[in-house]
């Protein structure tokens, strides 16, 4: 699995590193291969390159091994459903064969990449996967406070 923690801004150069990840990744493991993305509650909507890539990256870039895919945003209101709808529209518009599921919760994606993981004889937990993502949110917050620390000693 891919795990990726978006705090503000999707960039498209980012996001193609992604892309390229996922593809070494397919390649590595034929039985195919699923992308957890965390969308932080600071996040902004991408932009409409990034849009155009993520239909790329559901309909080529894993060579047919995009087995799952979800977009997690812990948050309500409109601009948490104005993500999880982007998402939702790319998988529709790439017409992709991968499972896709938005969630507004950790856990219950955490439940869903174990079981899909399963389909594919592959034996990460809930609790495993839970981990790595607040092993991702947690290095986030860290690299946040020191950058802010660095910036207020100048």
């Amino acid at each position: 699995m891919v795990f990726v923690y978006w705090a503000k801004e999707t960039q498209l150069a980012a996001f193609k590193r992604v892309c390229d990840t996922l593809a070494r990744l397919a390649i590595a493991h034929p039985e195919g291969v699923g992308v957890c993305q965390v969308v932080g509650l600071q996040a902004i909507p991408p932009g409409s390159d990034v849009r155009t890539e993520m239909t790329r990256l559901m309909t080529e870039r894993a060579g047919g091994r995009l087995m799952h895919y979800s977009i997690v945003h812990e948050g309500n209101g409109f601009k948490a459903a104005s993500v999880r709808a982007i998402v939702s529209a790319s998988h529709m518009l790439a017409r992709s064969k991968a499972n896709l599921a938005v969630f507004s919760s950790v856990g219950d994606a955490a439940a869903w990449h174990a079981a899909q993981q399963q389909v594919l004889k592959r034996k990460e937990s809930a609790a495993l996967i839970t981990g790595i993502i607040r092993d991702l949110q947690d290095e986030h917050q860290k690299y946040a406070r020191r950058a802010s620390e660095s910036t207020l000693r100048r």
